[in-house]
C-alpha cells in the first residue's frame, strides 16, 4: 500500500477498484498467444503520455541494453501515447538517440490511439512497461495491458507494487534503473512459459477485480457500511451533545 493510501486508510477512507477494464480484453478467453516465438522480434511496449515523468528515456536506455545483449533483430519497440508542445523537445531526443545507437529500424511510434487501435496496440506486445519515476497513483495503463493479456515489468513504487501483488501479472524492479528494467524484461524473454502464465493470472484477476458490476458491488458495500441507519442515528447523536 502507498504511503497516500496508509493516510486514507488512517482517515476512515475505503478505495474501491475503478471499472471497466474486463470489458477491454482482446478476445473471450483467459490470456494470449504470445507473439515472441523465436522467429520473430520480441516487442516491448509503452502506452501512456509521452513525458519525463513517465520515464519512457528508461526503458528506451533499457530496450538499448536488451539490443546489446540479445542482438538488434532479436527485440523491438513499441511507444504509443498522447506527445504535447511542451514535450516535444524531450521526445525528439531520445529519436535522435535511438538513431545514433542504429535501432530506428526496431523503434516504433504510433501516436495517440483511440481504443480498438489500443488493442490492437497491446495485443502486438509481449512485455509492458511504463517505467515512472514518479510514485504513481493510478497505473490505468497497466490495467489495461493486463486485460490484455500482457505481462508488465514496473518499478517497485507508487501503485504498482498493490496492483502486481492483486493481479500476479508481472514483476517489479528498482525505481530509475534502465538496468534493472532491462533485466526484468530480460527474466520473462528467457521463460516464455512463466510470460504466458504472468499474462493470463493479470487477465483473469482485472475480470474479476476491475469490472463494472465488482465496482458497483464494491460502492453499494461502502454505502451501506457508512449511510447505514444506524451510522445516520450516530451521527445525529453527535450533533445533538455537540449543540
Amino acid at each position: 500500500m502507498t504511503p497516500g493510501r496508509d493516510r486514507r486508510a488512517s482517515w476512515g477512507f475505503r478505495l474501491t477498484p475503478g471499472g471497466g477494464f474486463g470489458n477491454t480484453c482482446v478476445r473471450g478467453d483467459h490470456g494470449r498467444t504470445p507473439q515472441h516465438n523465436g522467429a520473430t522480434p520480441f516487442v516491448v511496449g509503452y502506452l501512456a503520455r509521452i513525458c519525463p515523468e513517465k520515464g519512457l528515456h528508461v526503458l528506451i536506455e533499457a530496450f538499448h541494453l536488451l539490443t546489446q545483449k540479445l542482438g538488434r533483430p532479436a527485440v523491438r519497440l513499441k511507444v504509443a501515447g498522447y506527445l504535447g508542445k511542451r514535450d516535444k523537445k524531450y521526445f525528439e531526443t531520445l529519436v535522435k538517440q535511438i538513431e545514433t545507437w542504429g535501432l530506428q529500424e526496431a523503434f516504433e511510434y504510433h501516436g495517440e490511439v483511440d481504443r480498438q487501435h489500443k488493442i490492437n496496440f497491446l495485443s502486438s506486445l509481449d512485455v509492458f512497461s511504463v517505467p515512472t519515476i514518479y510514485q504513481e497513483s493510478k497505473g490505468l495503463s497497466i490495467l489495461e495491458a493486463l486485460a490484455n493479456g500482457v505481462p508488465v515489468v514496473q518499478p517497485r513504487h507508487g501503485t504498482f507494487p498493490e496492483m502486481v501483488s492483486l493481479t500476479q501479472g508481472g514483476l517489479l524492479v528498482e525505481p530509475k534503473s534502465a538496468a534493472a528494467l532491462a533485466n526484468g524484461i530480460l527474466e520473462l524473454y528467457n521463460d516464455p512459459a512463466r510470460r504466458a502464465k504472468l499474462g493470463q493470472q493479470g487477465q483473469a484477476a482485472v475480470r474479476r477485480e476491475f469490472n463494472d458490476k465488482k465496482m458497483a458491488e464494491t460502492t453499494a458495500e461502502v454505502y451501506r457500511k457508512y449511510v447505514s441507519p444506524r451510522n445516520l442515528v450516530a451521527r445525529e447523536v453527535i450533533s445533538v451533545s455537540g449543540s
